[in-house]
């Protein structure tokens, strides 16, 4: 469903404000004007000692196995682990208890045993970093990308963003283009998260902001941008070297952000 950037040389990325991320020992009240987005810094965790795989199910395990270095593979561990103890904190449910299917579009969601809170989520994990986004009866997408340096960043951008995009891009100053390529790729994905659609299909039918003077909007859906302002998205800024986005249904909702492992999970 989504795309893999190419790793090379990290660039700077503005630092977060660690103010606006708060710990908390339980996942707090969902209201249903809010979305819930948990930052997990995996390779704090990873490193630790910790995780606690026995909560995975057996499937998760086995693709846990399949990983060929054993930091991505404890990384999986902690991201999974992370979401199942988050959402079992909401639903007030044995962790290890939850039951995940796919939808049409091939997207994770809580089995059918889990819907009366109808908890929707997304997770999101890349290099040391996941996040988590959780939300009551919306489509919810987060994406999340470590800053490095894509010496094809011009060329993925002609591959993957809409010919407006492709304009913006190019019009801004070089130094901002790897920023900008990060900022464009984050925003897609998220929606295209949250809708289960794939990159493929979105080639040229998908713009968002990018540019360092507007703020995150999802302009157009194939055209319509009556479809788009049904969409709220929003710019995260989960730490340094990283970039990150969230798209969910709706308009004036509160995102309100937690960190997971620091005061909390498995902290």
């Amino acid at each position: 469903m989504t795309s893999r950037l190419p790793d090379n040389r990290r660039v700077h990325s503005p630092p977060t404000t660690e103010a606006s991320w708060c710990a908390s020992v339980q996942p707090p009240q969902l209201a249903a004007d809010e979305v819930h987005v948990w930052r997990v810094v995996l390779d704090d965790l990873a490193t630790g000692g910790r995780p606690a795989a026995g909560v995975l199910s057996p499937a998760e395990r086995e693709q846990a196995q399949r990983f060929h270095f054993d930091k991505d593979r404890r990384q999986y561990v902690v991201s999974h682990t992370a979401l199942r103890e988050i959402l079992g904190g909401y639903l007030a449910t044995d962790p290890a208890c939850l039951r995940f299917e796919r939808s049409s579009r091939r997207k994770p969601e809580l089995a059918p045993e889990f819907a009366p809170p109808q908890l929707r989520f997304n997770l999101s994990h890349t290099r040391g970093m996941a996040l988590i986004a959780v939300t009551l009866q919306r489509d919810v997408g987060v994406d999340v990308e470590f800053v490095h340096r894509v010496v094809e960043a011009e060329p993925i951008a002609e591959r993957f963003f809409s010919p407006a995009e492709n304009v913006q891009l190019r019009r801004l100053p070089a130094g901002q283009r790897q920023q900008a390529f990060f900022t464009c790729w984050t925003r897609r994905e998220a929606y295209l998260k949250a809708t289960g659609e794939g990159i493929a299909e979105s080639l040229d039918q998908l713009e968002v902001t990018f540019s360092p003077s507007e703020p995150a909007r999802l302009v157009s859906v194939r055209g319509d941008r009556q479809a788009a302002a049904q969409w709220q998205l929003e710019a995260l800024s989960p730490g340094p070297d990283y970039v990150a986005a969230l798209a969910v249904r709706g308009q004036g909702l509160k995102v309100r952000q937690w960190d997971w492992g620091h005061g909390g999970g498995l902290a």
